[in-house]
């Protein structure tokens, strides 16, 4: 790590917003939830690696992340990817993942929406305010905060575009974000599948401007799609220096 990215760090936690946590956003079963979570996240990382080969590379990149709130960014080719990150994190975190509200009226999928305590957006796929602070809740909690910046499933080869939503809540507030890259088929029995763990980066403070969020997805997208390649090595360089 450079001195830049430690002083970053550093001033990013230190700027971390003291949010009073509302307990009566909370599910009281809450505890029963999360107990569940961690059962679900071992029968199943298990299982992933009899059907698929499950492998899961990079995992220390994460170690400086311990007790620490972030954004995990991730491609998405199947409703399964969730699950597949989920398990690969298993022992290092928990993500609550963001997700459209149409996806909590399939009553099959809703089952594992409650599981993983995922939050939903707004039928036009904005942030409410509620939306903001069942977030701040999650990194209060020192929890991974999950989105698929392309915010749609993807089969191509080709990366879309980003959204600008993953950047715009890593600056609002102040947690860096890891790119993690799914390989292969996210089906059971359908081929190996690997997982690559970025780096964190942890971004400056910059102005609330469209502009500067864009040029921070884009530099996610170039980190995430090195990371399709297998290069670990690849770091946004504005944020190197």
């Amino acid at each position: 790590m450079t001195i830049n990215e430690v002083l970053i760090k550093y001033e990013m936690q230190e700027l971390m917003p003291k949010v009073a946590l509302n307990k009566a956003t909370y599910s009281l079963r809450e505890g029963e939830l999360n107990r569940n979570y961690e059962k679900a996240a071992k029968i199943l990382n298990a299982f992933f690696k009899i059907s698929n080969n499950f492998k899961v590379n990079g995992l220390e990149n994460l170690d400086e992340l311990k007790d620490s709130a972030y954004v995990v960014i991730s491609n998405h080719k199947s409703s399964l990817d969730p699950i597949y990150l989920n398990c690969a994190l298993k022992g290092y975190t928990k993500i609550r993942w963001i997700s459209k509200a149409e996806n909590f009226q399939n009553s099959f999928y809703n089952k594992f929406m409650e599981l993983g305590q995922v939050i939903p957006l707004a039928k036009d796929k904005k942030m409410t305010l509620e939306t903001k602070e069942r977030i701040r809740e999650v990194f209060c909690k020192n929890e991974a905060l999950g989105i698929f910046p392309e915010g749609t499933r993807n089969k191509s080869k080709e990366l879309l575009d980003f959204h600008t939503g993953a950047a715009r809540i890593c600056i609002e507030n102040n947690v860096p974000y890891v790119p993690i890259a799914l390989i292969g088929n996210t089906k059971p029995f359908r081929g190996k599948v690997n997982v690559n763990v970025g780096r964190p980066v942890y971004l400056r403070r910059i102005s609330a401007d469209y502009d500067d969020y864009k040029i921070i997805s884009i530099d996610m997208k170039d980190q995430l799609n090195e990371l399709l390649r297998g290069n670990f090595n690849f770091f946004p360089a504005m944020y190197e220096k």
